[in-house]
């Protein structure tokens, strides 16, 4: 659903096995989407942002990216993250059926926190301005949007790099992750700080296509 976690999807309520058995005559791939919400989301616990946590006291250096992070913190989460997924996959390896299913995994790409300069005009009417990143970073007293932006922009990276790793040699693994970065490069490309217009969700599905015949073609080949 929409805002949900990791946590949720894979421990406490992990109903993606039961939709794979009841599909597993036709079923052709796996698209599990997570991570999101764990790190630049909502906390339902709390109902604040994620971000919040993760991010330090502005130091007065605009230049400073690393410094402004918890990782600690961070490193906590992408390791509950990395063992959610594993747990994910093992479960559907699991399943003789499911052996060589394709199974896509994919992030973000990098966001504009709200506000992104003067001109920007994302008004959505489901969410506050700076409903998951602007009201964090605000909270913590960074205000330089290119500052900002390179923040969330390492952030992404770093859960990209989990991915990456957790994939392997996706040929052999069957485990392929959808590289989203540089596919919405402009502000107007965003509805809301971390959701695209619907032009832009379609250059993201480009990516998934692209992604996807790469895994069918592999299999064919295999």
């Amino acid at each position: 659903a929409a805002g949900d976690t990791a946590e949720n999807m894979v421990h406490r309520n992990p109903e993606y096995i039961k939709a794979l058995n009841r599909q597993k005559a036709s079923v052709k791939g796996f698209l599990f989407s997570a991570a999101g919400n764990d790190i630049i989301g909502e906390d339902p616990a709390t109902g604040r942002p994620v971000l919040t946590d993760i991010l330090k006291q502005f130091n007065g250096d605009t230049s400073d990216i690393t410094g402004h992070v918890n990782f600690a913190l961070l490193g906590q989460k992408v390791a509950f993250l990395r063992s959610a997924y594993s747990k994910v996959i093992t479960t559907v390896r699991s399943k003789p059926e499911f052996a060589k299913l394709p199974i896509f995994i994919h992030g973000y790409d990098y966001v504009f926190p709200h506000p992104f300069g003067a001109n920007d005009d994302r008004d959505p009417k489901w969410a506050d301005k700076d409903q998951w990143l602007g009201s964090a970073m605000a909270t913590r007293g960074i205000s330089d949007p290119n500052q900002r932006r390179a923040i969330i922009q390492m952030l992404i990276d770093t859960l990209y790099d989990m991915l990456d790793d957790l994939a392997g040699d996706s040929t052999q693994s069957q485990v392929w992750v959808v590289d989203c970065r540089g596919a919405l490069p402009n502000v107007t490309d965003w509805a809301d700080e971390i959701h695209a217009t619907s032009a832009g969700y379609a250059k993201v599905a480009a990516r998934f296509k692209t992604r996807i015949d790469e895994a069918f073609a592999s299999l064919a080949t295999s």
